[in-house]
């Protein structure tokens, strides 16, 4: 096997795409990380605060082994913005401002929130992970499974809290208001 830095002197599409995808998701890694301190402050139970501080950890480890393969593969970050995790984290927000604070109703919404980004996540390292193998990059990988099997992680303690407590809690809680209604998008 040659060494990473001769496989990425020649560029192919799919290494530039690699890279690319590389960048944005340490952008989301990073802009993430920042804001599950908000989500947790948010979380109306301490069993929640600790999951979210969980996956707070688990980000900065992410970020990490990120780090790690932009050295493997020789190649500087680049700025990138997030964008296809700003929605998400727009959810997220809204399932705080449409909540009563200290409600499981919004802790349920916080969790399915989470789930949503764990969701988006997992398909971008599984995704990574398929292009880097398939150049031959068989430690940048390695590294790419351990983030992805740290998201189906996170995203199973999540389900198990919402369906074990959270949501039967927030079924029993009556609403402050009737959710906002949304304009759908398909009929604008």
């Amino acid at each position: 096997m040659k060494p990473l830095e001769e496989k990425t002197s020649h560029k192919s599409g799919l290494l530039t795409l690699l890279v690319e995808q590389l960048d944005q998701l340490y952008a989301t890694e990073t802009y993430l990380g920042k804001t599950l301190s908000e989500l947790t402050s948010a979380a109306s139970s301490e069993s929640l605060r600790e999951v979210l501080q969980d996956y707070a950890e688990v980000v900065t480890n992410q970020t990490y082994r990120l780090e790690l393969i932009f050295g493997q593969l020789n190649q500087p970050r680049q700025p990138h913005t997030y964008d296809g995790m700003s929605g998400l984290i727009r959810e997220a927000r809204q399932a705080i401002e449409q909540t009563i604070e200290g409600s499981m109703t919004r802790d349920s919404g916080l969790i399915l929130a989470c789930q949503k980004i764990c969701s988006y996540k997992e398909s971008v390292y599984q995704s990574l992970c398929n292009f880097a193998e398939s150049l031959g990059y068989s430690p940048v990988s390695h590294l790419l499974e351990k983030s992805l099997q740290d998201e189906r992680d996170i995203r199973q303690v999540l389900t198990n809290a919402a369906s074990l407590f959270f949501n039967r809690q927030a079924s029993m809680e009556s609403p402050r208001t009737p959710s906002p209604k949304f304009p759908n998008p398909r009929l604008n």
